[in-house]
């Protein structure tokens, strides 16, 4: 196996470990694994056009990004007084975003080749770039929402960003009890947990944009009002905060955090990925369209996670129908659990693949053929399809809000 694609150090991302073309052996691979570097992506004959998932730029930007959140969390973890510097945050940021919007493809696989030694550094860089990703989708959404903005100005992502990086830092200020004790039940009722929300504000407030401090103080209110803090009246008591009440920026985080800690539970600090390992990102989203997920996410944010975080992310080696292995080439939110794969002939080396007659299947148009597993994962059970044309189109969600917001503009009949 040749690299298709250049391995960095997990803890410390400039550091180049293999080069593109380095080929993998029995004294790499083992090492690699040590290092908790977890995906590589090699070169197979054929499949050279998946390489468009995963630019370097993209990568790079995404590492920069990461070193910059650890730097900030070892300090929060030895220092009373944090002092941020809102602008170098927000230049990073805007460095991610810049490159996804230039190779809007190439997010596929980001958090999966970056960052892996540091649990709790990943899930933040996750968490950041997932959110970024949906805002990107959410535009429509933000300027709906933010309504009391100039549209230039709801369509600024950059708060959101750096909101999202920070998100949970008021974890890093728990007692250790308290963290065992989330690692071990993950029960969001738990008073002394739920004030990390509290903490990670008092943290930032005054360092960074006030969309950012909004983001880390009220990540878990939930669309439902289910979540926390609530809001003080007048008189000091608090009260449920739902719907669109919830700070957009808070939603699409909400969402990005809770989808990314049910995929790996193990991001939490102390978490032990022995005890709580990861799960396939088909079974993550199946259980975010279930109670008591469903009711909590804003549906429109869901759409747009499901728009930019695929069940079966273009690269994956699954198995499908009949037992024989594949590997997902593309795929539409549309109809994202039946994505189109290209099906591998284990009889065939990889330096002849590209002689092979190759076959294609979209299984949209093979309903009967379904993706039965992934990294040794049944996922038989997870796949989830549209129960009517349109029913996870995010545009179509767009033309509808759209054209409601034009028709309330419009002057009544006289």
């Amino acid at each position: 196996m040749v690299l298709a694609v250049p391995v960095h150090h997990p803890a410390h991302p400039s550091v180049t470990l293999l080069r593109r073309g380095a080929a993998l052996d029995a004294h790499s691979i083992p090492r690699l694994r040590d290092l908790f570097v977890h995906e590589v992506w090699i070169v197979y004959p054929g499949l050279e056009d998946l390489v468009r998932f995963v630019n370097p730029a993209v990568l790079a930007a995404y590492r920069e990004l990461t070193t910059s959140i650890g730097l900030a969390l070892d300090t929060a973890m030895v220092q009373s007084r944090v002092e941020l510097d809102f602008y170098a945050y927000k230049t990073a940021v805007m460095s991610v975003i810049e490159q996804l919007i230039e190779h809007p493809h190439a997010a596929v696989f980001v958090a999966e080749l970056v960052g892996g030694e540091r649990p709790f550094v990943r899930h933040a860089g996750n968490v950041c770039t997932l959110s970024l990703l949906m805002g990107l989708r959410l535009e429509f959404y933000l300027v709906r929402e933010r309504a009391r903005l100039k549209t230039t100005d709801a369509r600024d992502i950059s708060g959101l960003g750096v909101g999202a990086i920070f998100h949970d830092i008021g974890m890093s200020r728990l007692e250790q009890p308290v963290l065992d004790r989330w690692n071990a039940t993950r029960d969001e009722s738990d008073l002394a947990w739920q004030r990390h929300a509290q903490i990670g504000f008092e943290m930032v407030r005054g360092d960074v944009d006030p969309a950012a401090a909004a983001v880390v103080l009220n990540h878990h209110q939930r669309f439902d009002g289910s979540g926390f803090p609530g809001r003080a009246d007048v008189a000091g008591m608090r009260h449920p905060v739902a719907g669109s009440d919830v700070h957009v920026f808070a939603r699409i985080v909400g969402a990005a955090d809770l989808f990314d800690r049910l995929r790996h539970p193990a991001h939490a600090p102390g978490a032990d990925a022995r005890k709580t390992p990861s799960i396939p990102a088909v079974r993550a989203l199946n259980l975010l369209r279930q109670k008591p997920h469903r009711e909590r996410l804003d549906p429109v944010v869901f759409l747009a996670l499901l728009s930019v975080a695929p069940p079966y992310p273009p690269g994956s080696l699954v198995t499908i129908t009949g037992g024989r292995m594949a590997v997902v080439v593309d795929w539409t939110p549309a109809d994202p659990c039946r994505p189109t794969v290209e099906v591998l002939d284990a009889s065939v080396v990889p330096c002849r693949a590209a002689d092979r007659k190759r076959e294609r299947i979209d299984l949209r148009a093979r309903p009967t053929v379904r993706i039965t597993s992934i990294d040794g994962h049944d996922v038989t059970r997870d796949n989830f399809f549209p129960t009517f044309e349109g029913e996870f189109d995010l545009a179509r969600v767009a033309r509808v809000l759209t054209n409601r917001a034009e028709g309330d503009l419009k002057p009544a009949a006289a």
